[in-house]
């Protein structure tokens, strides 16, 4: 009966919040639905910077993020912190979620103010089917936040070896150091993280291996074609 009699649609209360933020944080998919109806603004923000999205990918309401995004609600919006929705989803846990803003083109590798991406934080967390979902998606594996910290140095300091494997398979940077010259190595031993060692020290004699052989390759071929130059020339 008020949005019939044309309620101010987009009165936001003291958290700056308006009916459709908060009807999309408490799950009311019909609400918002009818908010929508009546053109309620889907891109507004509260006063920490979220918009209806976020609350929605928060607390995992499937359906009303399918409403949203089906009315054009800007994916990649970020908070005053810098977190986009898929970081959001990603923190929570909320792997429908996740999956389906990727479906939707949001931006994988997108930094929070602390430079943390949603593989970065699903890593430090240990959430490894957010991780896997992430890794398929490409996410880049070396990113770094602003202390220098990658996913798999995370992982190692927190000991998650199910996510550290995962990773490992999509052969990320194993010696990059954060800002005091930390590696992934240095940390997993620091907190005796035995299971962690073993990986990452395989993993790094694997690459040395690989190193070995690509130099010797390239000698041999090297070999055999000033071998082939000389049999030409004569």
């Amino acid at each position: 009966m008020l949005l019939v009699n044309k309620a101010s649609i987009d009165l936001q209360n003291a958290p700056e919040q308006t009916a459709l933020i908060h009807a999309s944080w408490h799950g009311r998919t019909d609400i918002v639905k009818l908010l929508l109806k009546y053109n309620a603004s889907i891109d507004l923000q509260d006063k920490v910077g979220y918009q209806a999205l976020h609350y929605a990918s928060h607390w995992n309401h499937t359906d009303i993020v399918k409403a949203l995004l089906k009315n054009k609600a800007f994916i990649d919006s970020k908070s005053h912190y810098g977190m986009t929705a898929l970081i959001v989803a990603s923190s929570n846990g909320c792997s429908a979620i996740v999956q389906l803003l990727l479906k939707n083109k949001a931006s994988i590798d997108l930094q929070d103010n602390g430079g943390n991406t949603a593989l970065i934080i699903a890593s430090r967390m240990g959430l490894p089917e957010i991780v896997q979902l992430l890794l398929k998606n490409k996410a880049l594996v070396d990113l770094q936040c602003h202390s220098g910290w990658t996913a798999l140095t995370w992982a190692s300091r927190e000991g998650h070896t199910d996510i550290v494997k995962l990773l490992l398979e999509y052969k990320p940077s194993i010696d990059i150091k954060d800002e005091r010259g930390r590696t992934a190595l240095t940390w997993a031993s620091g907190y005796s993280h035995t299971d962690i060692v073993k990986l990452l020290k395989k993993a790094e004699n694997n690459h040395l291996v690989l190193v070995l052989v690509y130099k010797g390759a390239a000698c041999m071929g090297s070999l055999i074609a000033g071998m082939l130059l000389i049999a030409y020339n004569t």
